[in-house]
């Protein structure tokens, strides 16, 4: 046999380990009839930490019977130079003596992947579609390990990534890395009995629907989170402790119908518990912000709360909270942004700041607090422009995409002097009462081309009484496939010429648009991006606009490589300025990762002598009203954006 480990180990990189079905190494799995358990340490791999085990592991999960198998890690330590890849169904990756701490374990034998330079000890990724159908990893099992990082917080512990669904986790204890676990889209995961309180970063989750967190303990150092979830859906995560919080315990953005329940969270910092999203629920849990930091609010100020809420219908029911205060007059409950959150039978154990809640009207609080003085309500702020909406079909019940009834629906919360316009309406009403004219159309498999735009808006009749709204003075805001309005208006020949309208696809990462163009024309300062937050995805500083999960890639907008520019213009320095010379126009965004002259997302069209009016166009796909996987984390951006460009528009021009 030992001749045999020598050939195996060897020829690897070469691919010519014979297959794992043919090799009598193997014993059959008890636990289930058909799988065969596989000791990796019977081909050759040291269990000492002195060398990487990451290639032949990798090789043996490849030769797997299609029925998968059970990768047994012995006691001892394992060197991974590389993740180990899971790209087979029914792979169980299990190690021995779960339930003892590191240094114990190292005494008594068990087992330990040790990440070495590597990006993390094990991933689960995405695997492409076959023959047009959908294809994903399913019924990985993951036990019993100690997953430690070798450097100072290196690498993650396990990635599973994309829509890979059935998967457990069990008894894994992560430590020393700046991220303990972290899963992306995924479906029905399981996560339980995991200790992640040792790392830079505790749990991260994004993205996902029906997944499963229970019985873990979750930490972070200083500058970290226990455990964030962003963008997940029917999440249930019960009985964990979320301890050591760094900058926060838990931090939920753009989640619907989770439940975090019978947890205790516990930090030393304000912003301990962050919950965004709708309809969720926190129920029978222990919050407990503790004394012993310098500076208690971190750096926020004393209105931010110990808990933050932002998103609508949330339930919050006999919870305790426990508040050690070294700060005067601090808000221990912050529910600033959303509507008809409840805080039911909730025990506050201190109530001597002068706010103890403060809250929208709307928020209902039932046995919280003993003086109701110590609730204070948020002035409410409105939006009063004179704005119309102009639908694109004759009446809002025949709406069918859902971004366009999401930013209907905004429309007619927010904007407490505007006007829904049906097209009959427009052509009959007087437009000059408006300041502003929002036609917003978002349509999957519409085709490219003004020409192909709802019927309702490109009859002639319309196009005549909008243009003569815009030329006496009157401002448009065009959004997603409305932006070629601008041509058949006669502002510009230009029509944009980057285009889809398909049904997108899933991903983890941020679309954010940037308002530095080229590097050069940065317009932050721009009334529309006044307020909006930035985000470090790229080298750069971008506004996030939607995050992870299902988007549909609707660009709309401008190629300004593809109109023969600057040629046209001999005094531009670039395709932006020679644009924006031609079209009496600014570029104000493009996409996030573009640093050139390249495209234009957003562009500003100025009034001139025949178009008295200024437009401003939106095409960018990351203006994304409705994200098809749940709450978009970013929604509130995609609102404000809409609100100070409205106003804008709607303001007078020197």
């Amino acid at each position: 046999m030992k001749q045999l480990y020598t050939y195996l180990l060897g020829t690897l990189c070469f691919g010519l380990l014979p297959a794992c079905s043919e090799d009598d190494t193997y014993t059959h799995c008890g636990e289930c009839e058909t799988q065969k358990v596989i000791d990796v340490t019977q081909y050759g791999l040291l269990p000492d930490g002195n060398s990487d085990c990451s290639d032949l592991v990798n090789q043996l999960i490849k030769d797997l019977p299609a029925e998968g198998g059970v990768l047994l890690f012995p006691s001892g330590t394992f060197r991974l130079d590389k993740p180990i890849q899971v790209t087979r169904n029914f792979v169980t990756i299990k190690g021995e003596n779960p339930d003892l701490s590191l240094s114990t374990k190292a005494a008594q034998g068990g087992t330990v992947l040790m990440i070495n330079n590597a990006e993390a000890a094990i991933h689960i990724p995405p695997i492409a579609d076959t023959d047009g159908r959908r294809n994903r990893i399913s019924g990985v099992e993951i036990q019993n390990l100690q997953i430690v990082g070798r450097g100072s917080y290196e690498g993650t512990g396990i990635f599973v990534e994309h829509d890979n669904d059935r998967i457990h986790l069990s008894h894994v204890t992560v430590s020393n890395c700046n991220l303990g676990i972290r899963t992306q889209g995924s479906d029905a995961i399981v996560i339980t009995d995991c200790d992640l309180s040792d790392n830079a970063n505790g749990l991260q989750m994004n993205g996902g629907i029906q997944n499963t967190v229970t019985d873990c303990l979750l930490g972070a150092k200083n500058g970290g989170v226990a455990c964030t979830f962003s963008g997940e859906s029917n999440l249930l995560c019960s009985n964990n402790k979320m301890l050591q919080g760094g900058s926060a315990a838990l931090i939920m953005t753009g989640c619907n119908r989770v439940s975090v329940t019978d947890c205790r969270l516990a930090s030393q910092y304000v912003g301990l518990v962050q919950l965004g999203g709708s309809n969720n629920l926190f129920s029978g849990n222990s919050v407990q912000m503790t004394t012993g930091a310098e500076d208690q609010l971190n750096g926020k100020d004393a209105e931010f709360g110990v808990i933050q809420v932002k998103g609508d219908a949330n339930l919050f029911a006999n919870n305790t909270i426990d508040c050690a205060w070294s700060v005067a007059d601090a808000v221990t409950v912050n529910a600033l942004t959303g509507n008809g959150n409840r805080f039911v039978d909730c025990d506050i154990k201190n109530q001597e700041s002068q706010t103890v809640f403060y809250v929208t009207k709307s928020t209902e609080i039932v046995n919280c607090v003993a003086d109701e003085e110590k609730i204070a309500y948020k002035k409410e702020a409105v939006n009063e422009t004179r704005a119309a909406y102009l639908l694109a079909v004759n009446s809002p019940e025949e709406i069918v995409d859902d971004d366009e009834r999401a930013s209907y629906q905004w429309f007619t919360k927010t904007l407490v002097n505007g006007v829904v316009l049906t097209p009959a309406e427009a052509l009959t009403t007087d437009l000059t009462q408006f300041e502003v004219i929002w036609i917003h159309v978002d349509r999957l498999g519409i085709e490219r081309g003004w020409k192909n735009l709802p019927t309702t808006l490109i009859d002639e009749q319309m196009l005549t009484v909008l243009r003569s709204y815009y030329s006496e003075g009157g401002n448009l805001l065009l959004t997603n496939h409305a932006t070629q309005l601008i041509v058949p208006l006669g502002r510009t020949e230009r029509a944009p010429s980057i285009f889809a309208s398909g049904e997108g696809g899933d991903g983890g990462d941020i679309w954010s648009t940037n308002v530095n163009i080229g590097m050069e024309q940065n317009h932050m300062s721009h009334p529309a991006f006044a307020g909006l937050p930035t985000c470090d995805v790229f080298s750069h500083p971008t506004i996030p606009l939607i995050g992870p999960g299902r988007r549909e890639d609707h660009n709309c907008m401008w190629d300004l490589n593809s109109y023969g520019f600057p040629d046209l213009y001999p005094d531009a320095s670039n395709v932006v300025n020679a644009f924006q010379t031609e079209n009496t126009a600014t570029v104000l965004a493009t996409w996030g990762q573009v640093t050139d002259f390249c495209c234009a997302g957003m562009v500003e069209f100025h009034p001139t002598e025949e178009y008295k009016g200024s437009c401003i166009a939106i095409g960018l796909a990351a203006y994304e009203w409705n994200q098809n996987t749940g709450a978009n984390v970013y929604q509130e951006v995609i609102e404000k954006l809409t609100s100070n460009t409205l106003t804008y528009l709607a303001s007078p021009k020197e």
